[in-house]
């Protein structure tokens, strides 16, 4: 299991141990596990959670998204995670989470991806016997979903003292005969007499598009904004689009995953929008809450009726438990986590993300940081948190960080002093990552990078662990040119940045007049090598280290060997030992010939099919791919 939360002190997975947690303790409850959505609807599960006698600082929930025998679909599918007590009268459903599968027709049986859920708004609900309900959308067989809920004994920020339904459904959207309006009605909801602070919770996924009546493209693909009215009078506005689908940590995708849309990508968690309503608070009186949606008219055409996927929820809390206090949600590099992916493996600066876990707006913090078992560093941080806002923060880079992880490296961050005083609750503020090891190369690199049919939109630099730019790509590239740059490195830690300014990589399936480009870095001296996926959508950060020992076996140890070169007809290979894919490039960065080889110590390629010019040989094994430039002569 990856660290689910950061600081537990132990891992308790049975009922019989729920009187026995003490703080920073952890008791696991599991629900659903590989079960098998094969078609549309409910999948229950009945769970016994602990019962509410303990106070608990933090409820997390993982859902891991998963492939059947068959391989996942190739549809994204939205996905809820509920919750209900089976003893209410009226079993009111709680949504916990909404996740839209990926677009994964390229994924088989033993992928997976987690998603780790913060549920601790629900811990009044969460509590004795319960029933989850894994709902699946879907009309293709293609996914398995495993729900786990871990506990964290302890204080919370702030304690929970209801929490209820505002509204809940799909609710159509542009229809003048039916208007959303009819749904998003004001709600007059009663405030205990106790409570000090409230929240209101909207998580809102538009769906639909296409059609002569539908201008906007709604509900899928048009920016919409919603007002939230508090007592009669717009309190706040959202906009309901999430703009970087191209920054998927699962990619690429066999569907149009690059596209941005109304509250969700393929792939991610709906967006949750959470208002703080504390300052029309009557305790003991009613606070009366009113979503209103901005007009919009549609008459026909799209594949099914546009709407938004709606749950507004509504929280009420005591005041603040702490003054001065701040946590470590997560360490976001080095990380192993699935949804850091795009910037792990990493040896550059590290990032963490911090919440103020105090009412006192957090100012200034000290960091401590490093490889577990070395002398830390220390960062003075200064900033502006809000009481539960977090904000994430990049430390400095120090030499402890070049070096080679063995498996089960642990990197350890600490907060200490927020505001200056003693932190008031320390169970929040240590945690640790599991680290990856980089990849290690020679002082010399070559980048091969041939730009697709929009040349202006890629580019690529290297960068040091200070932020310098050793080296980059042309400023006016042109559309095709194959460019071959080596770069001479002193020890240390470097990323290669590639960056796309439309979001959609050096080629994308649903755009082929963009044509494919070419992106790939080679050790100048072993001939170890990494060549890109080209549909990756946003950015690439590949981190990298030179000078240093390393761990990991190359497939350059194989000895593989090419021959004649250059060569005017058949080209031999030897020194393979294990299943290899041969790929042959043209100079333009155009694959042109691809083929297996299974385990054969000479193997021989007819190239007299080819011009004469250079070409990239790419051969690729489990663990890891070399290139090789060959010259066809006639």
């Amino acid at each position: 299991m990856k660290y689910l939360y950061l600081g537990l002190l132990a891992l308790l997975t049975s009922m019989f141990n729920f009187s026995f947690a003490a703080p920073g303790d952890t008791i696991s409850i599991s629900s659903h596990q590989n079960t098998h959505w094969d078609w549309n609807g409910n999948f229950y599960d009945t769970v016994v959670f602990p019962p509410d006698t303990t106070s608990y600082a933090k409820i997390l929930m993982v859902y891991t998204l998963g492939c059947p025998a068959i391989g996942c679909s190739d549809w994204d599918y939205t996905t809820r995670i509920t919750v209900f007590d089976p003893s209410a009268d009226t079993m009111p459903e709680i949504e916990l989470t909404r996740i839209i599968t990926p677009y994964a027709g390229n994924k088989n049986q033993g992928w997976e991806h987690q998603y780790t859920i913060d549920v601790t708004d629900y811990a009044t609900i969460l509590k004795d016997t319960c029933i989850i309900n894994a709902n699946y959308d879907g009309w293709q067989d293609g996914f398995t979903v495993s729900v786990d809920f871990h506990f964290v004994e302890g204080t919370p920020p702030r304690d929970l003292l209801s929490m209820e339904n505002v509204y809940s459904g799909y609710f159509k959207y542009g229809f003048a005969n039916d208007p959303i309006e009819n749904y998003l009605t004001p709600e007059t909801l009663s405030v205990t007499p106790i409570a000090q602070q409230a929240m209101f919770r909207l998580v809102a996924s538009g769906h639909s598009f296409g059609g002569a009546g539908n201008p906007d493209n709604c509900a899928e693909f048009c920016a919409k904004t919603y007002d939230l009215k508090v007592n009669g009078s717009t309190q706040y506005s959202n906009l309901v689009w999430k703009n970087d689908c191209g920054a998927n940590p699962i990619y690429p995708q066999t569907g149009t995953w690059l596209s941005n849309r109304a509250g969700w990508c393929p792939g991610t968690e709906a967006i949750r929008f959470d208002h703080d309503v504390s300052n029309w608070l009557i305790p003991g009186g009613n606070i009366i809450l009113n979503v209103d949606w901005e007009p919009y008219s549609y008459t026909g055409g799209a594949g099914f009726d546009p709407g938004y996927n709606i749950a507004g929820q509504f929280f009420q809390y005591s005041s603040a438990n702490f003054s001065n206090s701040a946590e470590l949600i997560n360490i976001l590099k080095p990380s192993a986590e699935d949804n850091h992916a795009l910037d792990n493996p990493a040896c550059s600066a590290p990032e963490i993300r911090v919440r103020n876990y105090g009412s006192t707006p957090l100012t200034s913090l000290t960091i401590e940081y490093g490889m577990e078992g070395n002398t830390p560093l220390t960062y003075q941080w200064s900033g502006n948190i809000d009481f539960l806002d977090y904000e994430d923060i990049t430390l400095p880079m120090g030499n402890f960080l070049y070096f080679k992880p063995t498996a089960g490296s642990r990197f350890k961050v600490e907060l200490k002093n927020p505001n200056g005083v003693a932190e008031e609750y320390p169970l929040n503020s240590m945690g640790y990552s599991e680290v990856l090891s980089t990849p290690q190369y020679g002082n010399q690199v070559v980048i091969f990078f041939r730009p697709n049919n929009r040349p202006l939109e890629t580019s690529w630099e290297i960068v040091d662990d200070m932020g310098n730019v050793i080296a980059n790509s042309p400023a006016s590239p042109v559309s095709g040119t194959f460019y071959r740059d080596t770069v001479t490195l002193s020890s240390g830690c470097f990323s290669l940045k590639v960056t796309d300014t439309q979001c959609d990589g050096l080629s994308y399936w649903a755009d082929p007049a963009a044509g494919n480009g070419l992106m790939a870095i080679i050790d100048l001296a072993s001939g170890f090598s990494k060549s890109f996926v080209t549909e990756f959508g946003c950015y690439i950060n590949y981190d990298f280290t030179v000078g240093f020992v390393v761990d990991k076996e190359r497939i350059s140890e194989t000895k593989i060997e090419l021959f004649p070169n250059p060569t005017n007809h058949n080209l031999n290979i030897t020194g393979i030992t294990t299943d290899t894919e041969v790929r042959v490039f043209d100079a333009r960065g155009s694959l042109i010939m691809n083929k297996i080889i299974v385990n054969q110590s000479l193997t021989t390629i007819d190239l007299s099919q080819l011009e004469p010019g250079m070409y990239l040989v790419s051969l690729n094994q489990e663990h890891g791919e070399v290139l090789n430039e060959i010259v066809v002569v006639e």
